[in-house]
């Protein structure tokens, strides 16, 4: 008798939703470093992610998905002004290329509130037609000022 362990659709997709593994499977590409994993950024756990001013530039790692399939982004976050964390959902097409809007932008965009105590996050979104895979992008707008924390990531795909 074999038993197979499997992970259901509706999991976590994330392999490091809360930075415990510092930056392993999110990709940071930022020119000046302004995003950092520290203990004072957590929610839950030992680590969360912090952003201290404009230009961050976090992404995830990809997750696969088929055109139709419903995807659930979920996550906590406390700033210390509003815009400066933007949490976006992107798809990617076959050709690994960002399916964006008519605006060049990703189809959902998050924009942290203003708030000293952590708040929850959660939209949910249907995979376009020519989508292969999902990942999530961090960023802090230009210009913007002020602090972020943001842990507990959870991408769930149905």
């Amino acid at each position: 008798m074999v038993l197979l362990a499997s992970t259901p659709l509706s999991a976590n997709q994330l392999t490091n939703p809360g930075f415990e593994s510092e930056f392993n499977e999110w990709k940071v590409q930022e020119k000046q470093p302004v995003s950092s994993v520290t203990q004072e950024a957590a929610h839950t756990g030992t680590f969360g992610l912090h952003l201290s001013g404009p230009g961050a530039r976090i992404e995830s790692e990809r997750m696969e998905v088929v055109p139709g399939q419903k995807v659930t982004l979920e996550f906590w976050a406390r700033a210390t002004s509003n815009g400066l964390a933007v949490v976006m959902l992107v798809p990617y097409g076959g050709n690994k290329r960002p399916i964006l809007n008519e605006k060049g932008n990703p189809p959902v965009i998050i924009v942290a509130k203003k708030s000293a105590e952590w708040s929850p996050y959660k939209v949910e979104f249907s995979a376009p037609e020519d989508a292969t895979s999902f990942g999530i992008w961090i960023r802090s707008w230009t210009g913007s000022k002020g602090e972020a924390d943001l842990d507990d990531f959870s991408l769930k795909i149905e």
